[in-house]
């Protein structure tokens, strides 16, 4: 690993500690400043990634789905900031990621080089079950009430949870692929707990945020670091 990319590295979770603090004490403008700025860091880390590694043409499709999960950070945290707005800026903000995990799917399946329609298969039957579970359980499983968001969140869940799935099942004949599943199941894992905050009645607890932003930011860093390991 260079200098540049351990620098880059310290420098993407310097900044999303730092919001992940102000989120929790102050909100408002500055929140929203320092999580651009922590999400332009993983933008620019996968780049410069990218960049010590030319041979990896499929490459730009992580980029892609980074740059699409700093759109969604920014919608996201807009919502917080312009009420009048808000659920525009929700179902743009899940539109944003949903296209990035679509970026990301066909990252590791032009990677793996072989055909996928078996993994395809299984990370969609998965995808439908978590699915229906969101739209028709959500309420007796995690105490959600999507209301008039039920279309939008279960296309987005049934995104990120094949997304999740199929790298997961790649990954058990091509092993090299396990640091990149496991970064998409942390972001899975992530947008559970958002949803809780969102549609569960729990936005103002720090516990929940603190531990939704390790779980994102900690699975996008470890996104854009992915190609070091190849």
């Amino acid at each position: 690993m260079t200098l540049p990319i351990i620098l880059l590295t310290v420098l993407a979770i310097a900044t999303a500690l730092l919001f992940s603090i102000l989120r929790v004490t102050h909100g408002g403008i500055a929140s929203l400043m320092t999580k651009t700025l922590a999400s332009f860091c993983f933008v620019l880390l996968g780049v410069v990634v990218v960049f010590h590694k030319p041979i990896l043409d499929v490459a730009m499709f992580v980029i892609l789905g980074l740059v699409c999960g700093m759109i969604g950070d920014i919608l996201l945290d807009l919502k917080s900031v312009d009420h009048t707005r808000a659920d525009s800026y929700l179902n743009f903000g899940m539109l944003a990621f949903g296209i990035g995990h679509v970026f990301y799917v066909l990252f590791v399946a032009l990677l793996s080089g072989k055909n996928v329609l078996t993994e395809a298969l299984i990370a969609g039957a998965f995808a439908v079950v978590f699915t229906l579970a969101v739209v028709f359980f959500s309420k007796q499983l995690l105490g959600l009430t999507l209301g008039k968001f039920v279309i939008q969140a279960g296309s987005y869940a049934c995104m990120l949870s094949f997304a999740a799935a199929f790298a997961v099942a790649l990954s058990f004949t091509l092993s090299f692929l396990w640091p990149f599943a496991i970064a998409l199941v942390a972001f899975w894992l992530s947008d559970i707990v958002l949803s809780i905050m969102y549609f569960g009645g729990k936005a103002d607890s720090k516990f929940l945020s603190i531990l939704n932003h390790v779980l994102y930011y900690g699975a996008q860093i470890a996104i854009a670091l992915f190609m070091v390991t190849l």
